[in-house]
């Protein structure tokens, strides 16, 4: 499976802004504004997870329910 970069900037519109994903605070309002610079890096997260079949340990399974 390929998550394109279409599908994943649909799934990131179609959050609400206002909840944050984590204690971290950072909310999708955050992600919406900022995406120019993050998407580089949560595409390569994404395709990487694809590929292997897993994703890093250390990342918090609210992101998955929220893309």
């Amino acid at each position: 499976m390929v998550l394109t970069e279409e599908e994943l900037n649909k799934a990131l519109l179609d959050c609400y802004g206002d909840k944050a994903l984590g204690f971290d605070g950072m909310t999708m309002a955050f992600l919406k504004s900022n995406w120019n610079l993050v998407k580089t890096n949560v595409m390569m997260m994404f395709s990487e997870a694809f590929s292997l079949g897993k994703l890093v340990s250390s990342l918090n399974a609210t992101l998955l329910a929220s893309f």
